[in-house]
Protein backbone atom coordinates (compact mmCIF):
# COMPACT_ATOMS: atom_id res chain seq x y z
CA UNK A 1 0.00 0.00 0.00
CA UNK A 2 1.75 3.40 -0.90
CA UNK A 3 2.45 6.18 1.43
CA UNK A 4 0.15 8.54 1.70
CA UNK A 5 2.74 10.91 2.32
CA UNK A 6 4.51 9.36 -0.82
CA UNK A 7 1.82 9.88 -2.68
CA UNK A 8 1.00 13.52 -1.80
CA UNK A 9 4.61 14.25 -2.47
CA UNK A 10 4.65 12.58 -5.84
CA UNK A 11 1.36 13.91 -7.33
CA UNK A 12 1.86 16.79 -9.59
CA UNK A 13 1.03 20.18 -9.32
CA UNK A 14 -2.32 21.50 -11.51
CA UNK A 15 -1.37 22.73 -14.96
CA UNK A 16 -2.14 26.13 -15.96
CA UNK A 17 -2.48 25.55 -19.38
CA UNK A 18 -5.65 22.66 -18.36
CA UNK A 19 -6.78 24.73 -15.69
CA UNK A 20 -7.17 28.19 -17.80
CA UNK A 21 -8.64 25.48 -20.65
CA UNK A 22 -11.34 23.80 -18.43
CA UNK A 23 -12.88 27.45 -17.58
CA UNK A 24 -13.64 28.08 -20.90
CA UNK A 25 -16.52 26.70 -21.40
CA UNK A 26 -18.25 28.10 -18.35
CA UNK A 27 -17.13 31.71 -19.58
CA UNK A 28 -18.55 30.98 -22.94
CA UNK A 29 -22.24 29.42 -21.11
CA UNK A 30 -22.34 32.88 -19.64
CA UNK A 31 -21.64 34.76 -22.67
CA UNK A 32 -24.27 32.98 -24.51
CA UNK A 33 -26.83 33.64 -21.83
CA UNK A 34 -25.95 37.34 -21.45
CA UNK A 35 -26.25 37.30 -25.44
CA UNK A 36 -29.33 35.51 -25.23
CA UNK A 37 -31.26 37.85 -22.72
CA UNK A 38 -30.34 40.78 -25.07
CA UNK A 39 -31.62 39.03 -28.32
CA UNK A 40 -34.62 38.43 -26.52
CA UNK A 41 -34.57 42.10 -24.71
CA UNK A 42 -34.35 43.03 -28.58
CA UNK A 43 -37.27 40.95 -29.85
CA UNK A 44 -39.93 41.86 -26.64
CA UNK A 45 -38.83 45.44 -27.82
CA UNK A 46 -39.63 45.41 -31.04
CA UNK A 47 -42.91 43.85 -30.59
CA UNK A 48 -43.93 46.61 -27.67
CA UNK A 49 -42.74 48.92 -30.08
CA UNK A 50 -44.47 47.46 -33.01
CA UNK A 51 -47.59 47.59 -31.78
CA UNK A 52 -47.33 50.56 -29.86
CA UNK A 53 -46.86 51.94 -33.61
CA UNK A 54 -50.01 50.13 -34.20
CA UNK A 55 -52.44 51.66 -31.77
CA UNK A 56 -50.92 55.00 -32.23
CA UNK A 57 -52.22 55.25 -36.15
CA UNK A 58 -55.80 56.61 -36.06
CA UNK A 59 -56.65 54.83 -38.89
CA UNK A 60 -55.92 52.05 -37.14
CA UNK A 61 -57.62 52.54 -34.00
CA UNK A 62 -60.93 53.85 -36.49
CA UNK A 63 -61.29 50.47 -37.87
CA UNK A 64 -61.05 48.40 -35.03
CA UNK A 65 -63.56 50.48 -33.11
CA UNK A 66 -66.06 51.61 -35.91
CA UNK A 67 -68.40 48.60 -37.17
CA UNK A 68 -70.75 50.32 -39.21
CA UNK A 69 -73.60 48.63 -40.65
CA UNK A 70 -74.00 50.48 -44.23
CA UNK A 71 -77.40 50.88 -46.19
CA UNK A 72 -80.50 50.43 -45.50
CA UNK A 73 -82.75 47.25 -44.47
CA UNK A 74 -86.57 46.44 -43.53
CA UNK A 75 -86.66 47.83 -40.45
CA UNK A 76 -86.33 51.19 -42.28
CA UNK A 77 -89.70 51.38 -43.82
CA UNK A 78 -91.43 50.58 -39.91
CA UNK A 79 -92.92 53.35 -37.74
CA UNK A 80 -92.04 50.86 -34.58
CA UNK A 81 -93.71 53.54 -31.64
CA UNK A 82 -97.40 53.43 -31.75
CA UNK A 83 -98.99 56.93 -32.97
CA UNK A 84 -95.83 58.37 -34.09
CA UNK A 85 -95.02 58.47 -37.70
CA UNK A 86 -91.11 59.12 -37.79
CA UNK A 87 -89.85 61.66 -40.12
CA UNK A 88 -86.51 61.39 -42.08
CA UNK A 89 -84.05 63.88 -42.05
CA UNK A 90 -80.55 65.02 -42.98
CA UNK A 91 -78.39 66.94 -41.47
CA UNK A 92 -74.65 68.47 -43.00
CA UNK A 93 -71.87 67.82 -41.22
CA UNK A 94 -68.89 69.61 -40.43
CA UNK A 95 -67.26 67.50 -43.58
CA UNK A 96 -70.05 67.91 -45.78
CA UNK A 97 -71.36 64.63 -45.30
CA UNK A 98 -75.02 64.04 -44.95
CA UNK A 99 -75.78 62.59 -41.44
CA UNK A 100 -79.66 60.66 -42.19
CA UNK A 101 -81.74 61.39 -39.22
CA UNK A 102 -85.11 59.57 -38.21
CA UNK A 103 -87.48 62.05 -35.73
CA UNK A 104 -89.79 60.74 -33.57
CA UNK A 105 -91.64 63.81 -32.63
CA UNK A 106 -94.37 63.20 -29.45
CA UNK A 107 -97.37 65.72 -29.75
CA UNK A 108 -97.44 68.39 -27.19
CA UNK A 109 -94.10 67.99 -26.09
CA UNK A 110 -91.53 71.14 -26.01
CA UNK A 111 -88.64 68.74 -25.20
CA UNK A 112 -86.04 66.52 -27.44
CA UNK A 113 -83.30 63.71 -26.87
CA UNK A 114 -80.51 63.66 -29.20
CA UNK A 115 -79.59 59.98 -29.48
CA UNK A 116 -75.85 59.49 -29.72
CA UNK A 117 -75.73 55.24 -30.75
CA UNK A 118 -73.42 52.03 -30.00
CA UNK A 119 -70.06 51.44 -32.11
CA UNK A 120 -71.76 48.95 -34.62
CA UNK A 121 -74.81 48.98 -36.38
CA UNK A 122 -76.99 51.36 -37.41
CA UNK A 123 -80.12 53.61 -35.69
CA UNK A 124 -82.50 50.82 -37.17
CA UNK A 125 -81.30 48.96 -33.91
CA UNK A 126 -82.16 51.78 -31.70
CA UNK A 127 -85.61 51.80 -31.60
CA UNK A 128 -86.27 50.65 -28.02
CA UNK A 129 -84.09 54.15 -26.71
CA UNK A 130 -86.48 55.99 -28.82
CA UNK A 131 -89.36 54.19 -27.64
CA UNK A 132 -88.53 54.80 -23.77
CA UNK A 133 -87.67 58.07 -24.20
CA UNK A 134 -90.79 59.00 -26.25
CA UNK A 135 -92.74 57.16 -22.95
CA UNK A 136 -91.00 59.71 -20.90
CA UNK A 137 -92.58 62.44 -22.82
CA UNK A 138 -89.62 63.00 -25.32
CA UNK A 139 -89.81 63.81 -29.11
CA UNK A 140 -86.51 62.01 -30.47
CA UNK A 141 -83.87 62.33 -32.64
CA UNK A 142 -81.76 59.42 -33.88
CA UNK A 143 -79.17 60.13 -36.26
CA UNK A 144 -76.72 57.51 -37.96
CA UNK A 145 -72.29 58.82 -37.64
CA UNK A 146 -71.17 59.40 -40.81
CA UNK A 147 -70.66 56.33 -43.11
CA UNK A 148 -73.25 54.62 -41.10
CA UNK A 149 -76.77 53.19 -42.29
CA UNK A 150 -77.91 55.81 -44.77
CA UNK A 151 -75.54 58.62 -43.68
CA UNK A 152 -72.78 59.66 -46.36
CA UNK A 153 -68.80 59.80 -45.44
CA UNK A 154 -66.45 57.77 -43.65
CA UNK A 155 -66.49 57.44 -40.16
CA UNK A 156 -63.71 57.83 -37.79
CA UNK A 157 -63.61 58.84 -34.07
CA UNK A 158 -63.03 62.85 -34.09
CA UNK A 159 -65.30 62.64 -36.84
CA UNK A 160 -68.40 61.00 -34.70
CA UNK A 161 -67.66 63.60 -32.48
CA UNK A 162 -68.42 66.37 -35.11
CA UNK A 163 -71.47 64.58 -35.76
CA UNK A 164 -73.00 65.08 -32.53
CA UNK A 165 -72.31 69.07 -32.35
CA UNK A 166 -73.85 69.53 -36.01
CA UNK A 167 -76.78 67.30 -34.78
CA UNK A 168 -76.67 69.31 -31.60
CA UNK A 169 -76.85 72.79 -33.83
CA UNK A 170 -79.33 71.60 -36.20
CA UNK A 171 -81.94 70.49 -33.34
CA UNK A 172 -81.58 73.73 -31.73
CA UNK A 173 -80.77 76.31 -34.71
CA UNK A 174 -83.69 74.78 -37.18
CA UNK A 175 -86.06 72.77 -34.93
CA UNK A 176 -85.70 75.50 -32.47
CA UNK A 177 -85.35 73.66 -29.38
CA UNK A 178 -84.02 75.66 -26.75
CA UNK A 179 -81.12 73.99 -24.69
CA UNK A 180 -83.21 73.44 -21.78
CA UNK A 181 -85.02 71.37 -23.24
CA UNK A 182 -82.38 68.99 -25.03
CA UNK A 183 -81.92 65.92 -23.43
CA UNK A 184 -78.42 64.10 -24.49
CA UNK A 185 -78.39 60.50 -24.51
CA UNK A 186 -75.35 58.67 -25.42
CA UNK A 187 -74.96 54.70 -25.36
CA UNK A 188 -71.84 52.82 -25.13
CA UNK A 189 -69.17 54.34 -27.22
CA UNK A 190 -71.91 57.34 -28.08
CA UNK A 191 -71.33 57.93 -24.22
CA UNK A 192 -68.03 59.85 -25.64
CA UNK A 193 -70.28 61.63 -27.91
CA UNK A 194 -73.05 62.80 -25.79
CA UNK A 195 -70.02 63.22 -23.26
CA UNK A 196 -68.14 65.60 -25.37
CA UNK A 197 -71.77 67.61 -26.32
CA UNK A 198 -72.71 67.80 -22.68
CA UNK A 199 -69.04 69.72 -22.60
CA UNK A 200 -69.61 71.81 -25.35
CA UNK A 201 -73.27 72.30 -25.82
CA UNK A 202 -75.79 73.50 -23.11
CA UNK A 203 -78.69 70.95 -22.05
CA UNK A 204 -80.98 70.37 -19.87
CA UNK A 205 -79.69 66.50 -18.98
CA UNK A 206 -77.66 63.80 -19.62
CA UNK A 207 -78.28 59.98 -19.99
CA UNK A 208 -75.55 57.29 -20.80
CA UNK A 209 -76.31 53.96 -21.45
CA UNK A 210 -73.31 51.05 -21.34
CA UNK A 211 -70.77 53.82 -21.32
CA UNK A 212 -67.59 53.61 -21.44
CA UNK A 213 -64.60 55.26 -19.37
CA UNK A 214 -62.48 56.03 -21.79
CA UNK A 215 -60.99 54.18 -25.26
CA UNK A 216 -57.62 53.78 -23.03
CA UNK A 217 -59.31 51.83 -21.22
CA UNK A 218 -61.67 49.96 -22.97
CA UNK A 219 -58.52 48.97 -25.17
CA UNK A 220 -57.05 47.09 -22.31
CA UNK A 221 -60.21 45.26 -21.30
CA UNK A 222 -60.28 43.99 -24.97
CA UNK A 223 -56.51 42.93 -25.51
CA UNK A 224 -54.77 42.51 -22.01
CA UNK A 225 -51.60 43.24 -23.38
CA UNK A 226 -52.52 46.62 -23.68
CA UNK A 227 -51.94 47.50 -20.36
CA UNK A 228 -48.22 47.90 -20.75
CA UNK A 229 -49.13 51.19 -22.87
CA UNK A 230 -49.86 54.56 -21.35
CA UNK A 231 -52.52 56.28 -22.36
CA UNK A 232 -50.29 58.69 -24.20
CA UNK A 233 -49.52 55.49 -26.28
CA UNK A 234 -52.96 56.11 -28.14
CA UNK A 235 -53.84 58.49 -30.19
CA UNK A 236 -56.72 61.42 -29.75
CA UNK A 237 -59.85 61.63 -28.50
CA UNK A 238 -59.75 59.19 -26.26
CA UNK A 239 -63.81 59.82 -25.27
CA UNK A 240 -62.53 60.38 -21.95
CA UNK A 241 -65.43 60.11 -20.14
CA UNK A 242 -64.06 60.16 -16.61
CA UNK A 243 -62.49 63.33 -17.85
CA UNK A 244 -65.22 64.77 -18.86
CA UNK A 245 -67.57 64.39 -16.12
CA UNK A 246 -65.75 67.14 -14.30
CA UNK A 247 -66.87 69.57 -16.86
CA UNK A 248 -70.40 68.50 -17.13
CA UNK A 249 -72.68 70.18 -14.43
CA UNK A 250 -76.26 68.83 -15.61
CA UNK A 251 -78.06 65.97 -14.03
CA UNK A 252 -76.75 62.84 -15.68
CA UNK A 253 -77.77 59.27 -15.11
CA UNK A 254 -75.98 56.39 -15.81
CA UNK A 255 -78.05 52.94 -16.80
CA UNK A 256 -75.35 49.70 -17.21
CA UNK A 257 -76.50 46.17 -17.13
CA UNK A 258 -74.78 43.97 -14.47
CA UNK A 259 -74.05 41.15 -17.04
CA UNK A 260 -72.55 43.26 -19.45
CA UNK A 261 -69.19 41.58 -20.42
CA UNK A 262 -68.20 43.61 -23.38
CA UNK A 263 -68.53 47.53 -21.52
CA UNK A 264 -68.43 45.98 -17.29
CA UNK A 265 -70.65 47.95 -15.43
CA UNK A 266 -67.60 49.55 -13.42
CA UNK A 267 -67.01 51.80 -16.28
CA UNK A 268 -70.63 53.60 -15.30
CA UNK A 269 -69.59 53.32 -11.67
CA UNK A 270 -66.24 55.18 -12.30
CA UNK A 271 -68.08 57.66 -14.18
CA UNK A 272 -70.87 58.29 -11.58
CA UNK A 273 -67.74 58.45 -8.74
CA UNK A 274 -66.18 61.53 -10.61
CA UNK A 275 -69.92 63.37 -11.71
CA UNK A 276 -71.52 65.91 -10.53
CA UNK A 277 -74.85 66.31 -8.41
CA UNK A 278 -77.25 65.50 -9.50
CA UNK A 279 -76.74 62.34 -10.70
CA UNK A 280 -78.20 59.11 -10.60
CA UNK A 281 -76.84 55.61 -11.34
CA UNK A 282 -79.37 52.50 -12.26
CA UNK A 283 -77.56 49.00 -12.46
CA UNK A 284 -80.27 46.97 -14.33
CA UNK A 285 -79.25 42.88 -12.93
CA UNK A 286 -80.43 40.84 -16.11
CA UNK A 287 -79.04 43.03 -18.93
CA UNK A 288 -75.79 42.87 -20.73
CA UNK A 289 -74.70 45.06 -23.14
CA UNK A 290 -76.57 44.25 -26.14
CA UNK A 291 -80.56 43.16 -24.44
CA UNK A 292 -81.21 46.81 -22.81
CA UNK A 293 -84.53 47.36 -23.79
CA UNK A 294 -85.55 43.58 -23.37
CA UNK A 295 -84.13 42.33 -20.40
CA UNK A 296 -85.57 44.46 -16.93
CA UNK A 297 -87.77 46.40 -19.80
CA UNK A 298 -89.88 48.45 -16.99
CA UNK A 299 -87.05 49.53 -14.86
CA UNK A 300 -85.16 50.71 -17.94
CA UNK A 301 -87.96 52.64 -18.86
CA UNK A 302 -88.99 53.38 -15.73
CA UNK A 303 -85.26 54.91 -14.46
CA UNK A 304 -85.37 57.26 -18.09
CA UNK A 305 -88.98 58.36 -17.64
CA UNK A 306 -88.39 59.27 -14.16
CA UNK A 307 -85.17 61.13 -14.53
CA UNK A 308 -86.53 63.04 -17.33
CA UNK A 309 -89.62 63.92 -15.20
CA UNK A 310 -87.77 64.94 -12.14
CA UNK A 311 -85.48 67.21 -14.42
CA UNK A 312 -88.19 68.80 -16.36
CA UNK A 313 -90.47 70.05 -13.37
CA UNK A 314 -87.20 71.25 -11.35
CA UNK A 315 -86.35 73.44 -14.81
CA UNK A 316 -90.63 74.42 -14.74
CA UNK A 317 -90.02 75.57 -10.93
CA UNK A 318 -86.89 77.28 -11.85
CA UNK A 319 -86.91 79.83 -14.64
CA UNK A 320 -83.34 79.41 -16.55
CA UNK A 321 -82.17 81.25 -19.60
CA UNK A 322 -82.41 79.18 -23.22
CA UNK A 323 -80.15 81.38 -24.85
CA UNK A 324 -77.76 79.64 -26.72
CA UNK A 325 -74.07 79.13 -25.19
CA UNK A 326 -72.32 77.43 -27.75
CA UNK A 327 -68.35 77.38 -25.88
CA UNK A 328 -65.10 76.63 -27.48
CA UNK A 329 -64.78 72.82 -27.63
CA UNK A 330 -62.78 71.25 -24.76
CA UNK A 331 -63.58 67.92 -24.09
CA UNK A 332 -61.92 67.45 -27.89
CA UNK A 333 -61.33 69.02 -31.06
CA UNK A 334 -63.47 67.22 -33.80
Amino acid sequence: MPDPETAAAGAKPPDPATTAAGAKPAKTRKSYRVAGFIILGLIFSGIYFFFAWIIQQPQNINAIVLRPTVGDNQYYKWDPIAGIKKKTLYVEAADGSKLHCWLFPVAGSDRIAIVSHGNAGNISNRFYIANALTKAGCSVLLYDYRGYGLSTGNPTISGILADGLSVYDYVHDKLHFPDNKIFLYGESIGSGVTSNLAVNRPCAGVILQSGIASLPAMGRKLFPMLYVYPDFAYPEPHLDNVAAMEQITAPILFLHGKKDTIVPFQHSQEMFAGAHEPKQIVLLEDCGHNDMGVQNTEQFQGSIKAFVEKVSSQQNSTPQNSTPQHSTPQHSTP
